[in-house]
């Protein structure tokens, strides 16, 4: 059987013009299998101008094994002590990376909403209200969350490499990669992506992970438009509380209602409060981490 041999893009430098600025401690690594939305890809620009190295990666089919072998090549070629995974359709500002770089966890991120489905990607401790903005605590434990805009230290990457005894694959190939985040099914019968898997591989070593209620990002998707936008179009709004319910009828639905809804406007400025009922597959899925050790 012949061999096939996948590139991988390791910059000498990033592209920036004041390439002299100090080089920072976190490395950024971007998938970029569907490319990269402009915005992301400016912001991505200019942290490189401030002496971020970023790492895009194109050329994965499979997001989970394109984020194995980044990781695989973090390990070996480089010695930064942490990294931030910013996917290409995550619209994010350069404090919001300074927050996570700042914290003192070894796992922690911003989440944001599933494109056309009025839920956040994150799993909440059991049915714990979550309040986004100012007002509440600014870093929440949670069971699991997404790997759009997450930050993690070396030590913890290594840690449950070894306390797991995760193997090196795919050498014969000359393509190798640590299989840290791959596809799980947990609680017997729900199927998660690589992110979620990474998370319960996390837990099971000890580490706790967190969000950080006070980054705001944006998740882009594709939306088609008609009459019906410009018949009924919501204003702007930065005040609102987001509370999902797990109803099939309102599972399916985006609307503003004050009782009944997913979605439900507030008066206190730039603060979203979020909650997740127990109900279906979110208790099966808070239990399973919950009973991880």
């Amino acid at each position: 059987m012949s061999t096939r041999n996948i590139s991988f893009n390791i910059p000498d430098k990033p592209f920036a013009t004041n390439y002299n600025v100090e080089q920072k401690d976190t490395l950024i690594l971007v998938p970029t299998g569907l490319g990269i939305d402009h915005k992301t890809d400016e912001q991505l620009r200019i942290l490189e101008s401030f002496g971020y190295q970023v790492w895009r990666q194109p050329g994965y089919s499979a997001i989970d094994q394109c984020r194995n072998k980044m990781i695989y090549n973090f390990l070996t070629h480089t010695e930064f002590k942490n990294i931030l995974w910013i996917d290409g359709d995550i619209i994010f500002g350069i404090k919001d990376v300074q927050k996570l770089e700042q914290s003192k966890y070894d796992i922690v991120g911003g989440t944001y909403p599933f494109k056309g489905y009025p839920q956040m990607t994150f799993v909440p401790k059991d049915s714990e209200n979550v309040q986004f903005g100012e007002q509440g605590p600014r870093y929440v434990e949670v069971e699991a969350l997404a790997t759009g805009f997450l930050f993690v230290t070396r030590k913890a990457i290594k840690n449950i490499i070894n306390k797991l005894q995760i193997p090196l694959c795919n050498t014969s190939f000359d393509n190798p990669s640590y299989p840290l985040f791959t596809p799980d099914v947990l609680a017997g019968d729900n199927y998660v992506g690589e992110d979620f898997g990474f998370c319960a591989k996390a837990k099971k070593v000890g580490y706790k992970l967190y969000l950080d209620t006070t980054i705001k990002l944006k998740h882009v998707g594709r939306y088609e438009y008609s009459w019906s936008d410009v018949a009924y179009k919501l204003p702007a709004k930065d005040d609102l509380t987001y509370s999902v319910e797990e109803e099939p009828e309102l599972a399916t639905q985006f609307v503003v209602q004050e009782k009944q809804s997913a979605l439900k406007v507030v008066e206190k400025e730039d603060d979203v409060s979020y909650n997740s009922s127990k109900k279906g597959i979110w208790n099966k899925i808070i239990s399973f981490f919950k009973n991880l050790f």
